[in-house]
C-alpha cells in the first residue's frame, strides 16, 4: 500500500516582488527591518518561543529584527511579553494572504520537531524564501542541498537559532542567493497537487477500475 504524497499549490505561492511594500505599509514596519517569519500553530508544541527568544538577543544585541508571526495559539501572549513592539502577530490567514506574507518576509524560521510534512517550509520556499529548519526534522527532507537552498540549525537552542538568523540578517547577498535557491529546489524537486494527482492517485484509481472490470467480465 502506498501513501498519497503531499503537494504545494505553486500558481498560489510564488515570489511577489511587491508583497514586501505592502506589507510594510499595512503593518508600518521601519525600513531597513529583516523580517523573520514563523508560520504554523502558536504553542509550546511548534517551539515558537526558540524563535522569539533568539530573535529577542539579537535585538538586544542592537539588531533590528522583528518577528512576523502568522497563526494563533496560546503562545501569542508569552510572545507579546517577550518581544513587545518586536513582534508582530498577524492572527490566522487565508492562503492568498499567507502567500503574500511569505513573499513579504525575508525568512522562515521553523523549529518545530513534530511535523510529519510541514507544508509551510515547502510554501516558503516556493515563494523563493530562505528557511531555516532544526536538524532531526523530518522538514529537512525538503531540502535538496542544505546550506544552499536553506540552513539546517544544528545547535538547536536558542543561541544557536540567533545565530543563524544573524548569519541571514548580516548578509543580504546570501539571504538573496539562499531564496532563490529555496525556489529553484521547489519548482524543480517538489510536486505540484496536480503533479501527485496524476503520479499517486490516479494510478490507483486505475488499478481499482481495472480490478472491477475483470471481476464483471469473470461474473
Amino acid at each position: 500500500m502506498s501513501l498519497l504524497g503531499r503537494g504545494v499549490d505553486l500558481r498560489r505561492f510564488r515570489p511577489d516582488p511587491d508583497a514586501r511594500a505592502r506589507l510594510a505599509a499595512r503593518h508600518a514596519f521601519a525600513d531597513g527591518e529583516t523580517l523573520v517569519l514563523f508560520a504554523g500553530r502558536v504553542d509550546a508544541s511548534k517551539r515558537v518561543m526558540t524563535a522569539a527568544e533568539a530573535v529577542r538577543r539579537l535585538r538586544a544585541d542592537g539588531r533590528d529584527v522583528r518577528l512576523v508571526v502568522a497563526g494563533s495559539g496560546a503562545a501569542a501572549e508569552p510572545l507579546s511579553a517577550l518581544l513587545g513592539d518586536g513582534v508582530t502577530l498577524l492572527g490566522r490567514l487565508g492562503q492568498d494572504d499567507l502567500a503574500r506574507v511569505y513573499a513579504g518576509c525575508d525568512l522562515l524560521a521553523f523549529p518545530s520537531k513534530s511535523e510529519t510534512i510541514g507544508n509551510v517550509v515547502a510554501e516558503a520556499m516556493a515563494c523563493g524564501l530562505p528557511v531555516l529548519l532544526p536538524e532531526v526534522a523530518l522538514t529537512t527532507t525538503w531540502l535538496a542541498a542544505p546550506g544552499r537552498d536553506g540552513v539546517v540549525v544544528r545547535r538547536d537552542d536558542a543561541d544557536g537559532w540567533a545565530r543563524e538568523i544573524a548569519a541571514l540578517a548580516d548578509d543580504p547577498g546570501r539571504r538573496r542567493a539562499m531564496g532563490r535557491a529555496a525556489l529553484e529546489t521547489s519548482r524543480t524537486g517538489h510536486r505540484s497537487w496536480s503533479r501527485v494527482l496524476a503520479e499517486d492517485l490516479l494510478p490507483v484509481w486505475q488499478e481499482v477500475a481495472g480490478r472491477q472490470v475483470v471481476r464483471r467480465a469473470i461474473s
